[in-house]
């Protein structure tokens, strides 16, 4: 119960996209540096750069777009792109002459890994508690999850970028007047919640993943963090419903790891 509650708070497996929107955004997105008339060489780079230079510079984006359409479709990406890469992209569009539209280059990529690691973990979490609750106990595709969420764990550039984002806004540092404050806290109560899906995931079952001592620990860490770091109206950003509907998530996931009363129909 409590499981599903998380999914449709987050919206996981409420919205399917189509292919075409996905890989007609990316096209877009790079015939428009091909074939503009504007000098869009110029504007991103500061120096002339032909069209092959450009396709490899963003081929990592389209790639990223297609894995998001293959995970918001129920599937398992492949890890087609690093972390450093991403970077590099969102480096070039912050050249562009639009200031103030994105964030630094590593908190963007941070923020695209770690909803892509949310989405997978989350999905498949969900799909297999499902599939338990009836009797099926088919675990074929568990192990290619927990590849690609260890994959993009394990990369060590996005280890540096947690670190540097910690250090700049995190602990003594940690101000929710800013925008980046906001956005980089609520991006550490995201890697709680995959780091307890990923718990929950390991273990022989659903049921047995949410009470293993490893997930009790991280759930009780998601549901402390949510409340000592509580992102509350009157910040830059002012959308009040979106602020809660993070916050109430963040701690409905956190929620599935905590021992629960076995007397209780809720539970």
């Amino acid at each position: 119960m409590r499981l599903t509650r998380a999914c449709l708070y987050t919206g996981v497996g409420l919205e399917e996209y189509r292919t075409t929107q996905y890989f007609g955004l990316s096209y877009n997105f790079i015939c428009d540096f091909l074939h503009s008339e504007r000098d869009y060489s110029y504007r991103i780079s500061g120096t002339p750069i032909d069209d092959t230079d450009v396709v490899l510079m963003y081929a990592p984006f389209v790639l990223d777009c297609v894995n998001a359409w293959i995970t918001r479709n129920g599937d398992i990406p492949p890890r087609l792109t690093k972390f450093s890469q991403r970077v590099t992209y969102f480096d070039k569009v912050l050249a562009s002459q639009y200031p103030g539209a994105w964030h630094t280059s590593i908190l963007e990529a941070t923020n695209c890994t770690l909803g892509n690691l949310m989405e997978v973990a989350l999905g498949w979490t969900w799909r297999f508690a499902n599939m338990e609750a009836i009797g099926n106990v088919d675990r074929e595709k568990v192990e290619q999850v927990l590849l690609y969420i260890k994959s993009e764990l394990g990369d060590a550039d996005l280890h540096a970028a947690l670190q540097q984002l910690y250090q700049a806004f995190q602990g003594q540092q940690t101000n929710h007047t800013t925008v980046e404050g906001q956005l980089v806290t609520r991006l550490f109560h995201r890697l709680r919640c995959v780091l307890l899906l990923h718990s929950v995931l390991s273990a022989n079952s659903i049921a047995a993943g949410m009470q293993h001592p490893d997930s009790v620990l991280i759930a009780k860490k998601i549901v402390y963090f949510c409340g000592k770091q509580v992102i509350r109206r009157g910040g830059p950003i002012e959308d009040y419903l979106l602020l809660t509907w993070h916050n109430f998530s963040y701690l409905m996931i956190g929620g599935i790891g905590l021992p629960s009363d076995n007397n209780s129909p809720e539970s």
